[in-house]
């Protein structure tokens, strides 16, 4: 007695396009380095790793801002993204990506 999976009906292309919908689009966190405003010679890319790592060098200690801070929004991360995976499989595409 095996399982099967039926492969007809609007339910199914629904799922499909909310799958094709999740898989095409992405959350990203961080530092933009495309528009990276530019301090002198250091873009706001490398100050940021400057600040999480330090520079022995320049005797900077290391100053992590951005790991913490999502460290400590991981739960509301989460499950902000749980809605937006429900809404995208509602077909709600609009919620999905607000």
């Amino acid at each position: 007695m095996g399982m099967y999976v039926k492969t007809n009906g609007k339910g199914l292309d629904d799922l499909k396009e909310a799958i094709s919908f999740l898989k095409n689009n992405r959350v990203l966190v961080g530092i933009p380095q495309a528009n990276s405003a530019s301090r002198g010679e250091v873009t706001n890319v490398e100050l940021a790793f400057i600040h999480t790592n330090g520079s022995p060098r320049l005797r900077i200690p290391p100053r992590p801002f951005l790991e913490p801070g999502i460290e400590e929004a991981m739960d509301k991360i989460e499950g902000r993204m749980k809605a937006a995976a429900e809404a995208a499989v509602e077909g709600d595409t609009g919620a999905a990506m607000g």
